[in-house]
């Protein structure tokens, strides 16, 4: 990034040097005034101050988006960036704070344009992204050299495959038993027990399955980690719901994941 950063102020300053000075004092936005003391020190300030308060709200909305019953109940991913750019916006909306305009007026030689709704919009956006998403700006402009660790979507092992199943209970209720293992002689409750998914109702449309958690599914987020290219076999029961004594069970699924597969299957009881 040293390098980078260098290389782009060496750039600069040879455009600057062809210009000449004649045509640098004619044209008031000219690269020159890109690299003025006044504009550089004026864009260093607006860019860490984004950059504080990214931080602020981040750790404010650490509380929230850490707290048991948002991550026991919410799809994170698909909340989080919503309600991080909302409270930015009412950040921005309240101190009428338009971080954008403000950098462009300081690196158009000190011009004079009023917040608009563009420029607070994008500052917004900017704060929801976190002190991850602005510290990604500072790297590209050469003031950081290392960059935060951002949060990851986790990936499957190329060696791996990912298993994921939801359960829609019909002729069944209560606690379903989710069994994965690899096929043999054994009857299908030897299979190891891999997880439970608590009976009752789930999310019953695709748009609150998005946003919401879940119930229904095993596991609720991302996938079962289970040996790629080698057989596998996954069983679901659960009590009968006429209350009779043997339990319901699915048929057992067998098939052989591919490397890297990542499988999500809905299995009626």
């Amino acid at each position: 990034m040293r390098n980078r950063g260098g290389v782009g102020v060496l750039l600069m300053a040879g455009i600057c040097a062809l210009a000449g000075p004649a045509q640098a004092a004619d044209t008031p936005t000219s690269v020159a005034a890109l690299l003025s003391g006044e504009g550089l020190t004026a864009a260093t300030t607006t860019v860490l101050t984004l950059f504080l308060i990214a931080v602020l709200l981040e750790s404010a909305l650490a509380v929230l988006f850490n707290w048991r019953p948002f991550v026991e109940t919410f799809n994170a991913r698909a909340t989080r960036p919503l309600l991080a750019f909302l409270i930015a916006w009412l950040f921005v909306d309240r101190f009428d704070y338009d971080a954008v305009t403000a950098l462009m007026n300081a690196v158009q030689g000190g011009a004079a344009q009023q917040p608009r709704m563009i420029g607070r919009l994008l500052t917004a956006a900017i704060l929801a992204g976190g002190s991850s998403g602005v510290n990604t700006v500072l790297v590209s402009l050469g003031f950081r050299e290392v960059r935060t660790q951002a949060t990851e979507v986790p990936k499957v092992m190329p060696d791996k495959a990912w298993i994921a199943v939801r359960a829609e209970q019909v002729a069944s209720e209560g606690d379903v038993m989710v069994r994965i293992g690899q096929p043999d002689a054994t009857p299908g409750d030897a299979l190891p027990l891999a997880g439970v998914i608590n009976g009752g109702r789930g999310t019953a449309t695709a748009l609150g399955r998005f946003f919401l958690r879940d119930r229904n599914r095993f596991p609720a987020f991302g996938g079962y980690e289970v040996p790629s290219g080698q057989p596998c076999r996954i069983l679901l029961s659960a009590r009968r719901k006429d209350g009779g004594e043997d339990r319901i069970a699915s048929a057992p699924l067998d098939f052989v994941p591919a490397k890297g597969a990542i499988i999500d299957l809905t299995v009626r009881l």
